[in-house]
């Protein structure tokens, strides 16, 4: 589809991460695919980011922004979560985000909605998380950052309802957070790869984010608060 859309006319930019989970072959077909085509490509690499793990389009007026990877699970069997909308303001600064990011610079977001790393990641989603009135609903393939778990621990002891969803795939090598009694925690059949965090049902995060350390300080993400 890209390569139909670059022969029609359309200007095709794409940003590819170069080594996803250290391995180095694992995007070079896509890589040798887009070059055969003449689509204009970037690779970040360390140097730029640990991982280029964001996740969204930009097409005319209209973005997508995504916890989906751009494979074929991601749209045959993954839990994922797509949020598309024509506001402006964002688009404007994921325009922005994107030609600084496929300059190889970083770029951050003027519009506080918008959260994108290099920024103050962990301290945007204490803050809300800590706004919850009665319930915490999230989805998160693995959630291990000790200070969001502090935060989650406080409120449930606090009497705010926290509902943890996760991936069931755990590696018996890492060493599993402690959750407590008091936040529940259940695993889902389905394969799970969104990443969202649900307030009082009325206002949401939703994005590449992962709720680990490296996510909130090192990876370039892109999340958008919603209500």
């Amino acid at each position: 589809a890209l390569m139909r859309a670059q022969k029609r006319g359309v200007d095709v930019r794409v940003i590819l991460e170069k080594f996803p989970f250290w391995n180095t072959s694992l995007n070079r077909e896509t890589q040798l695919f887009l070059e055969k085509n003449k689509i204009p490509l970037h690779q970040s690499g360390e140097k730029q980011f640990a991982f280029m793990h964001a996740k969204y389009m930009l097409f005319d007026n209209d973005w997508i922004i995504e916890t989906a990877n751009w494979t074929r699970a991601s749209f045959s069997s993954n839990r994922e979560f797509f949020l598309q909308g024509q506001d402006h303001e964002i688009y404007k600064n994921l325009e922005a985000l994107f030609s600084a990011d496929f300059e190889g610079g970083k770029w951050i977001s003027r519009d506080i909605r918008l959260l994108a790393w290099p920024t103050n990641a962990r301290d945007r989603l204490t803050d809300f998380l800590e706004g919850t009135e009665k319930t915490i609903d999230i989805y998160a393939p693995s959630f291990s950052d000790a200070g969001l778990l502090t935060t989650l621990a406080q409120l449930c002891y606090r009497d705010k309802t926290i509902r943890l969803l996760l991936a069931n795939y755990d590696d018996e090598s890492d060493q599993k957070p402690d959750y407590g009694r008091c936040i529940q925690v259940r695993k889902m059949k389905k394969p799970l790869h969104a990443k969202s965090i649900i307030r009082d049902s009325q206002s949401a995060f939703l994005g590449s984010f992962n709720y680990t350390k490296n996510s909130l300080e090192n990876n370039r993400e892109i999340g958008l608060f919603i209500s």
